[in-house]
């Protein structure tokens, strides 16, 4: 089964936009040496609203998600501190 997990962000207005693409740089580079061989992380910018992003983890197993994992949760409280954060499970309609 495919599912994935979604950490959207809305930055505070005042943040400095090559600050936000430093971070998201650092958190694709670091975060992701770590994780999981069976996760792939899509980083997306909006496109109307600079300070909106949002972390894709694509992932794929044989289980349903018994809940967030430990590298979303890690990610989610990573951006915590500069947005207001949203996050979720969402699991592929077969």
């Amino acid at each position: 089964m495919r599912w994935i997990e979604l950490i959207n962000a809305r930055m505070a207005a005042n943040t400095d936009s090559q600050e936000l693409e430093r971070a998201f740089s650092d958190i694709r580079n670091s975060v992701m040496e770590g994780a999981e061989q069976d996760t792939r992380m899509v980083i997306y910018r909006g496109r109307f609203i600079d300070i909106d992003w949002s972390i894709h983890l694509h992932r794929e197993s044989h289980d349903l998600p018994s809940g967030r994992t430990r590298l979303g949760m890690e990610l989610a409280d990573m951006i915590r501190p500069m947005a207001l954060v949203d996050h979720s499970i969402w699991i592929e309609e077969e």
